[in-house]
């Protein structure tokens, strides 16, 4: 909504995104954002995302790790390429 908490929505969005790797029924997947929020909200939420730490599931610090099969990597790996030739 126009008078969200921007900074606040999206890093539960991230949050919600990320729950489980995205490996989980319940992960967000979507969001709707008012027009006159969304820059700043899909700001937020990209520095968001981009500052999740990356690692080993059996460390502490790892805020997003593997995911479950190498099938599961192959196919989100095409779906970016796929996105990215289409201007994403």
């Amino acid at each position: 909504m126009e008078d969200a908490d921007v900074a606040r929505a999206a890093a539960v969005a991230a949050q919600a995104r990320c729950q489980n790797n995205g490996q989980s029924c319940i992960a967000a997947k979507r969001f709707v954002v008012v027009d006159a929020a969304y820059d700043a909200f899909a700001a937020a939420f990209v520095r968001e995302m981009e500052s999740l730490r990356v690692g080993d599931p059996l460390d502490a610090a790892t805020q997003v790790g593997p995911l479950a099969r190498a099938d599961l990597r192959d196919t989100l790996d095409e779906q970016v390429h796929r996105a990215v030739q289409q201007g994403a």
